[in-house]
């Protein structure tokens, strides 16, 4: 058997780490991390490999050259421009002429190979995937296969809602050189995304084989530090130089000092210095050739070679690149990260998780704590259901919401015109100021809209034609931005990766100063908004009526809002002003209850979240929010619908009552973006209207109650009655992988959904259980023939998802 290496990797979310070596040739206890690899193969026999090369070729060949001293035999393939994982492979055809295996020269594995090629060969198989479980499953690929190994299905880095298990593809493939006839040469051409759903599309010997053993993939800078810290605790089991005493290793040539403090487990690379004083704690690596003056302290931290490590330095949790220096009694804490040959200054303080780009000089007495040049963070996603979100004196700062301008302006074309709206606070407005900085210094043509609830912005992005749009808004000491595209509706989760890699990464691109233009005010865009409502409406049918509605919002300027549109249809108003939404918003609720029932009001309204969700009182003091609302929006209306949309979390009888009145269901994933797009790619722009703008909403529900003769009571009349209870459950990131597999294998009645969670059914009812995109929760949505049975399901669900947390693998 043959291998194949891919050692093209260029490790971008390694950097500044990688600025110099390409990722295969990161030292890990002094050796680049692709001979693990080698001596992995080299000890199930294998010696002839073929090593796949783009990013920085010289690096891997003029280490490792022909193989000889290692007893191997390489050959290399050099990539012009990138091909994909399965296009590397196919470059290196003329050298695979019989069954072979690839692997990642950047992965760590101890995996027992022998046990995936018996595998392979009983199976008779052209392709076999080797498989693991892993904790937390969203950047791999999830694999699902029957009980002899056969694949049933895949999907390339999933999102929580669309896990299916936690078995994951580890890029280690064996492979007949048949498989090859199907790689298009010189061609961009992935395994996982083209070649593997093509093998299981055509129904080929499709395999995967699940090895127990320890496998990471090194793709950020945590994951490298893990790794160190993996191999001292003697989870993977490979060979480290130099000689052990208990848990603490030191390489040949080292000076150990008298007095100098060590706590294990360790490594001192070999020919290092450690002074005495010196304080060498747990899980810390020296590369070789480190020196460790007086009175120093590091832990559990990674220091490349040759580095220096000054007199009462502290060093806590912080990975350094090559050469080093931090100078006299300087500290660098968890998470940061320095470039090769950095010099760091006397008594300098660098922050958790600053990046600190190669080569630089930090002056004495700093303190950092922003990434200097270039930073790579790995935070959970700044982006929430309703948008971004964060404290205005910390992750949304005004630096910050600079910096979020930048990147999302390098991302459109310069001169590229966006449209930029704020709530009535005055925090709001500082942030709409700081984020116009940062879209200014892109050179971006920006449309000012002032004060305007978020439907008004959306509404204004498309009317001016911007390419996107924002609205700041302010709750306390947090902000909420609501990011839109051209049409004015939610960014899919893809373009919310694309903002969030690129402000991670801090490359912004520079313009002319004659290219940086004042942002431009578009007056009464709010007017405008309202008049598009009333445009869409019957106004002299609803006036006739003369209906009698009572009001209240989250804040008494979206009230002013509301009213305004109703005076222009001659309805007799009833403002209620309650507490503000960051107040008690069920007491306002309450209050307007109480109100119009007083008033004798043909229908309550309450605008909350910017105008975009809306809760109805009815006559007879009947609440209409959330789940209902959607019910009432998705039947009241669904002739003027050609299909029906609806989320996947929304509850199954709105789908059954919706066919049974002839309309086809279309569901859609949860986030709002993606729900958004499935009706602008279906043309339904009303059906989008009713689900995100309540006064849009609110007025098309008068029209219709004057059409129709009747009060809201009367028309609910006519809708189905269900029971519905939902709960969130706290399941923490590397549980929720474990939880929806074993649910899938443990629960009676359980199924996987074609779009996202997983839902369990009973002969009572159903429900879905779903993890949550930007929280450690799971989402769990029950319905039933009453809301005690409803509630029992959600309770059983909870039970069942704690036992699970609290299993031993």
């Amino acid at each position: 058997m043959k291998a194949v290496v891919m050692a093209g990797g260029e490790g971008t979310r390694l950097r500044p780490l990688t600025c110099n070596i390409p990722k295969p040739m990161m030292p890990v206890f002094d050796k680049p991390v692709m001979e693990y690899s080698l001596e992995l193969l080299k000890k199930y026999g294998i010696k002839d490999i073929a090593v796949t090369l783009q990013y920085l070729p010289g690096a891997v060949e003029g280490y490792f050259q022909n193989g000889r001293d290692m007893g191997l035999n390489i050959r290399y393939f050099i990539e012009d421009t990138p091909l994909g994982t399965a296009g590397s492979v196919k470059n290196a055809e003329e050298f695979l002429d019989e069954t072979f295996i690839v692997i990642s020269g950047d992965a760590l594995t101890d995996f027992p190979l022998n046990e995936a090629f018996e595998f392979h060969r009983s199976r008779g198989a052209l392709a076999t995937l080797v498989l693991t479980r892993v904790e937390s499953p969203l950047e791999y690929g999830l694999v699902l296969t029957d009980q002899d190994g056969r694949i049933r299905r895949f999907l390339e880095k999933p999102s929580w809602g669309e896990v299916f298990s936690d078995t994951v593809n580890t890029g280690i493939y064996i492979l007949e050189p048949e498989a090859l006839q199907y790689i298009k040469p010189k061609t961009v051409f992935d395994f996982s995304r083209d070649l593997f759903p093509y093998f299981l599309a055509q129904g080929k010997a499709l395999y995967g084989c699940i090895l127990q053993g320890y496998w990471c993939d090194i793709g950020n800078c945590r994951q490298y530090r893990q790794v160190h810290i993996d191999i001292l605790d003697g989870k993977v089991k490979v060979d480290i130089p130099g000689e052990r005493n208990g848990d603490i290793i030191i390489g040949k040539g080292c000076h150990i000092a008298p007095r100098v403090h060590m706590e294990g487990p360790l490594y001192i690379g070999a020919n290092s210095y450690i002074a005495s004083g010196a304080r060498i704690l747990s899980y810390t690596v020296l590369g070789q050739g480190t020196l460790v003056e007086a009175n120093a302290s590091i832990k559990r931290s990674v220091i490349g070679r040759d580095s220096l490590i000054g007199p009462g330095v502290e060093i806590r949790g912080a990975i350094f690149g090559e050469g080093v220096k931090a100078k006299t009694r300087s500290s660098i804490f968890e998470g940061a990260v320095i470039g090769d040959r950095t010099v760091i200054e006397e008594d300098v303080i660098i922050k958790p998780d600053v990046k600190i780009w190669p080569q630089k000089v930090i002056e004495t007495g700093t303190v950092v704590g922003e990434s200097v040049v270039w930073s790579e963070k790995v935070p959970r996603s700044i982006f929430t259901r309703w948008g971004i979100a964060g404290d205005i004196n910390g992750r949304l700062a005004p630096e910050r919401l600079a910096q979020l301008g930048r990147a999302i302006g390098t991302l459109l074309p310069v001169d590229s015109r966006v449209v930029v709206g704020y709530d009535w606070s005055t925090p709001g407005r500082m942030a709409k100021q700081s984020l116009e900085v940062g879209l200014m210094a892109s050179g971006l043509e920006i449309l000012d809209i002032g004060r305007a609830p978020v439907t008004a912005l959306r509404y204004a992005t498309n009317q001016l034609k911007g390419q996107q749009g924002f609205h700041l808004m302010s709750r306390g000491d947090q902000l909420l931005i609501k990011i839109v595209n051209r049409q004015g509706i939610d960014l899919t989760k893809s373009e919310e990766r694309k903002i969030e890699n690129l402000l991670n990464r801090e490359e912004y691109r520079p313009v002319m100063a004659e290219r940086i233009r004042e942002p431009q005010y578009v007056p009464d865009m709010v007017g405008a908004y309202l008049k598009s409502i009333v445009r869409e409406i019957d106004p002299g049918l609803i006036a006739r009526q003369r209906f009698r509605v009572a009001v209240a919002a989250e804040s008494i300027k979206l009230t002013d809002l509301a009213v305004k549109l109703l005076d222009r249809i001659d309805c007799d108003v009833v403002r209620v002003d309650g507490p503000p939404i960051n107040g008690d918003a069920e007491a306002a609720l309450d209050s307007l209850v109480s109100e119009s029932s007083r008033s004798g009001a043909d229908l309550g309204i309450y605008l909350s979240n910017g105008g975009q969700q809306l809760c109805l009182i009815s006559p007879k003091g009947r609440v209409i929010k959330d789940e209902y609302l959607l019910a009432v929006t998705s039947l009241l209306f669904a002739e003027r619908y050609g299909a029906v949309y609806l989320p996947s979390d929304a509850p199954m009888v709105i789908e059954r009552f919706a066919r049974q009145m002839g309309k086809e269901v279309r569901r859609t994933r949860a986030a709002a973006g993606e729900f958004m797009s499935k009706l602008v790619e279906g043309g339904e722009w009303e059906q989008l209207r009713f689900y995100w703008d309540g006064f849009y909403l609110a007025a098309k529900l008068l029209e219709l109650m004057a059409r129709m003769d009747a009060d809201l009571d009367q028309l609910l009349a006519g809708l189905p009655l269900f029971f519905y209870d939902k709960r969130e459950l706290p399941v923490s990131w590397r549980q929720k992988g474990r939880v929806i597999r074993r649910l899938a294998e443990t629960s009676p009645g359980s199924e996987a959904q074609d779009l996202e969670g997983i839902r369990v059914w009973s002969d009572e009812g159903s429900s879905l259980i779903l993890p949550d995109e930007d929280r450690p929760i799971c989402r769990i949505y029950s319905e039933a023939f009453s809301q005690e049975i409803a509630q029992s399901l959600t309770e059983f669900c909870v039970e069942t998802i704690k036992k699970i947390c609290q299993e031993e693998e």
